[in-house]
């Protein structure tokens, strides 16, 4: 999951009496907040935490269409945030994955494995449901507050 956002000045730098490199530090903080939430959505309860472990060999208690169960939790321990990335003055990018070789297959399915995606569904909820969007607000005014 990459998660990338841009700010838009619109005045605030004017009305809040900042400094570019404040702001721009700012919105750096709200990325990686959005990013971190994204890692605990895909490991957690909602993604690859959903489904009790289960042994080796033995049939996986998630059904079809919902994140994998783990055996032995690589999958899971694997999902990292990789170094943000500066695009622009106050817009950076930061990406959030799985490392396991088998986690594309989990999350798309083959000829022989029906997919159980955990990725995407984490991504969907943190995006649509507008909490994405309040996180990185809510830390870009926690830290021009902070810094005022």
């Amino acid at each position: 999951m990459q998660v990338s956002m841009k700010f838009e000045d619109h005045g605030v730098i004017e009305r809040f009496k900042v400094m570019p490199i404040k702001l721009d530090a700012a919105v750096r903080k709200g990325v990686q907040r959005v990013s971190g939430e994204a890692q605990r959505d895909i490991t957690g309860k909602k993604g690859l935490g959903k489904y009790d472990r289960h042994p080796a060999g033995t049939k996986t208690p998630s059904p079809v269409g919902e994140p994998p169960a783990q055996i032995t939790s690589s999958l899971r321990r694997s999902v990292v945030m990789l170094p943000i990335k500066r695009v622009g003055f106050a817009s950076y990018t930061q990406t959030t994955l799985p490392t396991m070789i088998y986690a594309r297959v989990q999350e798309f399915g083959s000829s022989r494995i029906p997919a159980r995606p955990f990725v995407a569904p984490a991504r969907k909820d943190l995006v649509e449901s507008g909490r994405a969007k309040r996180l990185f607000s809510e830390q870009v005014l926690k830290e021009l507050r902070k810094n005022g």
